[in-house]
């Protein structure tokens, strides 16, 4: 794709930065945080994607030309979920602090994540997936992943992985992608994530179920497949020990406060 790019030096971050708050302004009166829905196909996009490398390099050593390699084919279809640090509350210019990646249906490919699954799980973690969203034939198979959001990435960028901006970003994200799923009539989501982030989730009541064993996967160690069903979220996160957070990850409760986020999953005042 013409405007993918991974390796935007800080320069070119901040200017494309300050080019979105500029021309697709959510507020007049702009909130420390902001959430933007950049579409793959926009240059915009270049903004996740270059937290995507920041993050996983760091953390994994993949570079950008192994991240462009394994995205590709999924550009297209990808949205990057995009929490920005509109006032620059770390000290620098306005940037992104974190994304969350999730690849929609493309009739002409499997999302990236399955076939991931079937290739390093192998077919009996692959029957479990295919069990766990209820397909049981091919006009099945396509309908249900109309309805299926592979979530193929998490990151918050390490400038805000302090206790407060680690927690704010990861809170906004996790309310974004929830409130977007139900916006838009997403039944299941099917991922692969490390470990600690997947109990963490966990944790907090959104019922993300392991179909297969913990496995290195590009290069990162101990990750795991799952699936989880949006309708089912509701009620576990109401009921968890950790209250607080579900309840801000279900309605964005005090988000709202420091964020500005579009008119579609705008937290209820």
């Amino acid at each position: 794709m013409k405007f993918a790019r991974y390796d935007l030096n800080y320069e070119e971050l901040s200017s494309l930065t300050h080019d979105l708050l500029r021309t697709h302004p959510l507020s007049e009166n702009p909130k420390p945080y902001g959430v933007y829905l950049l579409e793959g196909n926009s240059q915009y996009a270049n903004l996740g994607r270059t937290v995507e490398r920041n993050v996983f390099l760091s953390k994994f050593g993949n570079t950008a030309a192994q991240l462009q390699e394994e995205y590709a084919p999924y550009e297209g279809n990808s949205l990057f979920l995009t929490v920005i640090d509109q006032s620059g509350t770390n000290g620098s210019s306005p940037l992104p602090t974190g994304i969350i990646r999730v690849i929609s249906h493309n009739p002409q490919i499997m999302p990236k994540s399955i076939s991931d699954i079937d290739e390093i799980w192998g077919s009996q973690t692959t029957n479990r997936l295919w069990k766990e969203l209820a397909i049981q034939t091919d006009y099945q198979t396509e309908e249900m992943l109309k309805r299926t959001w592979d979530v193929a990435t998490m990151a918050v960028d390490t400038a805000y992985r302090g206790a407060r901006g680690k927690m704010t970003t990861a809170l906004i994200l996790y309310y974004t992608l929830y409130s977007l799923s139900v916006s838009r009539k997403i039944d299941y989501w099917v991922g692969i994530l490390a470990d600690d982030v997947l109990t963490y989730l966990n944790r907090i009541g959104l019922d993300l179920r392991a179909i297969g064993p913990s496995r290195e996967y590009l290069g990162w160690p101990d990750n795991t497949p799952f699936t989880a069903r949006v309708g089912d979220m509701l009620e576990g996160m109401l009921r968890n020990k950790r209250y607080f957070l579900a309840r801000v990850t279900i309605t964005g409760e005090t988000l709202s406060e420091s964020c500005d986020f579009p008119k579609e999953i705008r937290p209820q005042t």
